[in-house]
């Protein structure tokens, strides 16, 4: 028999920050963390995993890679297991940018509102952000990730907030990461 795994956290690239993520790395640094590519597809059973956390990460994709990390998180998850995943929230970001560019009336909020939400960049950055997927590729609203996680075969899916799971999450979820006008959170099961 296949052995399970309690959890898997999924995370974008390698770099480590201070703050919130660097607490839920240290809280996890006792564990057996290995690396992989969950768009290629991770070394594990179908089914093994009861917890799977990805925060901030789907953004960072492409969409094909977008479609094929989630059809990885759904063979992934074990039968009584959950998914769940928080991301920027396009709708927010997009009503925040009409608001900004009808009260400044200036012909720079649109530059100044790009480089301050994380869509766009003044400069290509050093090579090694570029190579490590700091930037966000594809954004989403509501109905656009409600609609990649059904079709990636997750049959109950629904909105979530920080902390609302009947499983314990606690050592990766930060409440910083779930701002709730910013962003959209999803929790999936089978």
């Amino acid at each position: 028999m296949a052995r399970s795994l309690a959890g898997l956290m999924l995370r974008c690239g390698f770099a480590v920050e201070d703050g919130p993520r660097r607490r839920m790395l240290t809280n996890l640094r006792h564990t057996r963390a290995r690396y992989g590519d969950i768009t290629r597809g991770l070394s594990l059973p179908s089914g093994s995993v009861r917890q799977l956390y990805a925060s901030h990460v789907i953004e960072h994709l492409p969409l094909a890679a977008t479609r094929q990390a989630l059809r990885e998180c759904h063979r992934l998850l074990a039968p009584d297991g959950l998914f769940r995943l928080v991301v920027p929230d396009l709708r927010h970001l997009v009503e925040r940018y009409i608001q900004s560019t009808n009260e400044a009336h200036d012909p720079e909020s649109a530059i100044r509102f790009c480089l301050e939400s994380g869509l766009g960049s003044a400069g290509w950055g050093p090579l090694w952000s570029r190579l490590r997927g700091d930037r966000h590729h594809l954004m989403h609203d509501t109905a656009s990730l409600g609609f990649l996680l059904q079709e990636a075969g997750f049959s109950q899916v629904r909105r979530a907030r920080c902390g609302d799971s009947s499983l314990d999450f606690s050592a990766v979820e930060d409440l910083e990461r779930w701002c709730e006008t910013e962003t959209i959170g999803f929790e999936c099961r089978l």
